[in-house]
């Protein structure tokens, strides 16, 4: 017994490696066990460095790869050739590419040809409307995109080409491009692909691991994990009681379990958090409070009541806010203080009554629907026959500035 003592003390680690081995290798051979009679049937389409070509952007063949050069605008388009396809055949498409993080876009867009109609002759089908969805560029395995979630991805594929945006000048090198069937071997490999995809730095980063309706859903990893850690313990405890060994309970080796379930959970959220203040530190290191909102998400919004702020006049000045959006509601209000803004937050109507403000109030409408301004009367109208005398004093996409009369 006490030989088995010194095993198990010197072997727990072993057996925790071993489980998380073992259950990885099962999974991989049922994926491919699975997808062995789809596999006889249908084919993976690829696109290797060879086949591309560009249009617009700039482009050439390197050793194993086509790499793109983005043009003066930041736009290249990719388009594949195609050969009697059906979208109906494919649920997954991959891109291996390098450099695809420098990109604040990308872009699938395909058109499919539209059925004959049987009360006309037609040679040949006419060719549909052209469709899109964004690709998720921030994966650390590749691009990854489950097609099964577009609706429009159906029929006879007459197009299918990549859109690009990014830095003018920025080369994206692209090795492989990937259309592949539903089969389960390609399940897996999309699930493993988004464990810890990467979501850029936003205003929920410090509290949400958000994703989307794209990527591997995040419900899948826990029920994924607690199968693991369950059948690592049931192992161990058939171990135990077996007749042949029989080692006695060594902590060590549950705990060992229930670290790595543990950790395969938090991994990807502490992955975020580091690359995201990555991210933080590259937008916002060095700069003064004025660039650091500049380069923030409400950047609009600084410049806006930047050049608002001096025509209110001394504190405090009462700013009538009109809006649905409720963003734009609150950061303006927000920026607007130690003036009085008033902003009818969750209201039906985005402004109260007309006789409700009074000469020398102010106005600030952003992407309003609902509040106009009539030049030639001079008036500013909103529902329920509400309007007012007002004249304009500021304006840029975001907002306007009016002061009533």
């Amino acid at each position: 017994m006490s030989g088995m003592v010194g095993v198990s003390s010197k072997w727990w680690f072993l057996f925790c490696v071993l489980s998380v081995c073992g259950f990885m290798a099962v999974a991989w051979i049922a994926g491919v066990l699975s997808s062995l009679p789809e596999g006889r049937s249908g084919h993976v389409v690829e696109w290797q460095a060879a086949d591309l070509r560009h249009a617009p952007g700039s482009g050439s063949s390197i050793p194993g790869a086509y790499r793109l050069v983005l043009d003066t605008q930041g736009r290249a388009l990719l388009p594949l050739p195609l050969a009697d396809l059906s979208a109906d055949a494919y649920r997954f498409l991959t891109i291996e590419a390098e450099s695809v993080r420098s990109l604040t876009h990308a872009v699938l867009l395909w058109s499919v040809r539209s059925r004959h109609d049987p009360l006309f002759i037609q040679q040949s089908p006419p060719i549909g409307p052209l469709q899109q969805a964004s690709l998720p560029i921030y994966g650390w395995s590749g691009i990854w995109l489950d097609l099964s979630s577009l609706p429009e991805w159906s029929g006879d594929l007459a197009r299918v080409g990549i859109a690009l945006q990014g830095p003018p000048g920025a080369e994206i090198s692209i090795h492989q491009v990937r259309l592949a069937p539903d089969t389960m071997a390609n399940r897996l490999a999309w699930f493993f692909a988004g464990w810890a995809r990467y979501d850029p730095l936003a205003q929920w980063s410090i509290n949400v691991f958000k994703g989307n309706g794209i990527d591997p859903p995040i419900k899948f990893r826990m029920p994924f994990v607690v199968t693991f850690l369950a059948v690592g313990l049931l192992l161990y405890g058939l171990l135990l009681v077996s007749r042949r060994f029989r080692p006695p309970f060594d902590w060590r080796v549950a705990g060992g379990l229930l670290l790595i379930a543990w950790f395969a959970l938090d991994a990807p959220w502490q992955w975020q958090l580091w690359r995201q203040a990555m991210d933080a530190e590259k937008a916002f290191a060095g700069k003064t409070q004025g660039e650091k909102a500049l380069s923030g998400p409400d950047a609009s919004i600084y410049q806006l009541t930047q050049g608002v702020y001096p025509l209110l006049g001394p504190p405090p000045a009462r700013v009538f806010i009109a809006t649905s959006q409720e963003y734009l509601g609150l950061r303006a209000a927000y920026r607007l203080y130690p003036h009085n803004p008033y902003w009818a937050r969750g209201r039906v109507n985005e402004l109260p009554s007309a006789n409700q403000l009074k000469p020398g109030d102010f106005v600030l409408t952003l992407r309003s629907t609902v509040v106009k301004y009539e030049p030639e009367s001079g008036e500013l109208k909103w529902p329920d026959d509400q309007r007012i005398s007002a004249e304009p004093l500021y304006a840029d996409p975001t907002g306007q500035l009016y002061r009533v009369h």
